[in-house]
C-alpha cells in the first residue's frame, strides 16, 4: 500500500510538474518520452556556436575535402526529414568530417555534430553512413545533450549537499575520513545507478529516432541493422559472464548485440509509412 501511495504521489507531481513548468518537460518525438530540460533551444544552441566557434577554427583539408561533400550530401537529407520533428525549435546543425581513423561520431549542444573519417571505412554504403549520421541528428532531435547537462547539474548538487551535511555532522577527524568516503561512494553509485543507465537509454533512444529518420530521408532501415550487427560479430569477446557485466553497467553505451535487437524491432515502424510513425 506505501509503495502503491508513493507511486500516485510520484505521478501526480509529475503531471503537476509538466502541467505549471511545460517548459522543462518535453516530450520526445517518435519515442514519446517525457524528459526533463532545464535548458531552452536558444541557449542549446548558444552553448553549440560557442564550441563550434572555439574548436572549429580550421578550414576542411583537401584530403577531407571528398568525405565532407559525402558528409553534407547525407546529412543534409537527414536534416530536411528531421525538421518536421523539431519544429519551430531546430537545432542549428552544423556537421564536420574529423581526420580521426577511428569509428566514432558525436553530438553537442545545438546539432554540431562531428564525424571521424574513419566511419567512412567501415560502412559500405550511403546507407550505412546515413544511420551513423541520423543517430547523431536523433540526439539532437531529443536535445539529450540539454538533458544530459540538466541531470549532472542536479546530481552535482545532490553530491554537494550530502557532502555539507557530513562535514556539518562529523565531530573528529575518524567521522570527517568516514564522510569523506562516504561521498565519494556515493558519486561513483550515483553514476553507475544513474548518470550511465540513462546515457544508455539515450543512446538506444537516438538509435531508435535515426532508424525512423533515415528512412523517412528514403534511406534504407536495414542498413542500421546490418551496420550493428557487423560491429557486434566483429567484437570477439572472451572474457567472463561477470566481466562482460562488468563492463556492460560501466559503460555509457548498450552492447552493440542489444543494439541490433532493438533495431530490428524498430524496423517495422520505419518501414511501413515512416512519415505517418514518425510524427
Amino acid at each position: 500500500m506505501v509503495t502503491n501511495k508513493a507511486h500516485h504521489a510520484q505521478v501526480l507531481a509529475i503531471e503537476y510538474a509538466k502541467t505549471n513548468y511545460p517548459q522543462y518537460f518535453r516530450e520526445v518525438p517518435v519515442t514519446k518520452r517525457t524528459e526533463f530540460n532545464l535548458l531552452s533551444p536558444t541557449q542549446e544552441n548558444e552553448l553549440g556556436n560557442r564550441f563550434w566557434a572555439e574548436s572549429m577554427t580550421n578550414a576542411i583539408s583537401t584530403d577531407l575535402s571528398e568525405a565532407q561533400r559525402r558528409l553534407t550530401n547525407v546529412a543534409s537529407k537527414l536534416v530536411s526529414a528531421a525538421e518536421p520533428l523539431v519544429g519551430t525549435n531546430a537545432p542549428a546543425f552544423d556537421l564536420r568530417m574529423l581526420p580521426d581513423t577511428n569509428f566514432n561520431a558525436c553530438c553537442h549542444f545545438g546539432g554540431k555534430i562531428l564525424v571521424n573519417a574513419g566511419v567512412l571505412h567501415v560502412v559500405r554504403d550511403d546507407d550505412e553512413f546515413s544511420f551513423v549520421i541520423a543517430h547523431e541528428i536523433g540526439h539532437a532531435v531529443a536535445r539529450h545533450a540539454g538533458e544530459t547537462l540538466t541531470r549532472e547539474l542536479l546530481r552535482q548538487k545532490g553530491i554537494a549537499a550530502a557532502r555539507f551535511i557530513a562535514d556539518w555532522t562529523a565531530q573528529t577527524r575518524a567521522q570527517q575520513k568516514i564522510g569523506d568516503l562516504a561521498i565519494k561512494g556515493l558519486d561513483v553509485a550515483s553514476v553507475l545507478a544513474v548518470a550511465l543507465p540513462h546515457e544508455r537509454e539515450q543512446e538506444l533512444e537516438a538509435d531508435h529516432l535515426g532508424l525512423i529518420l533515415m528512412s523517412m530521408a528514403r534511406y534504407r532501415p536495414q542498413a542500421a541493422v546490418d551496420l550493428w550487427q557487423r560491429m557486434a560479430d566483429a567484437q570477439s569477446d572472451t572474457n567472463s559472464l561477470l566481466a562482460r557485466t562488468i563492463s556492460k553497467y560501466c559503460s555509457d553505451h548498450p552492447p552493440d548485440a542489444e543494439r541490433v535487437e532493438n533495431l530490428k524491432c524498430w524496423l517495422s515502424q520505419a518501414t511501413n509509412s515512416p512519415a505517418s510513425n514518425a510524427l
